[in-house]
């Protein structure tokens, strides 16, 4: 399989820019945008996270916790 041309990735670059409002307007309705960013910074310095453990553990359960409040609040 061969790369992408250069048309090809600057098609593929276009359109994940001119995605990138809708993916970030469908994560904030989700309630999943903060997870998202949190994964996002993980994935991209490990060793700030090695550093502080429990302040990570503590944003990544609330991250977690935030959607399911708001779900759970919109089903009662």
């Amino acid at each position: 399989m061969s790369a992408p041309t250069l048309w090809q990735q600057l098609l593929i670059a276009f359109v994940a820019i001119a995605l990138t409002p809708t993916v970030i307007a469908i994560l904030a309705k989700l309630r999943i945008l903060p997870i998202t960013v949190y994964l996002l910074v993980a994935d991209s310095f490990p060793n700030l996270i090695a550093d502080h453990k429990k302040v990570c553990l503590v944003l990544f359960v609330a991250f977690l916790v935030y959607p399911a409040l708001m779900w759970g609040r919109k089903l009662f």
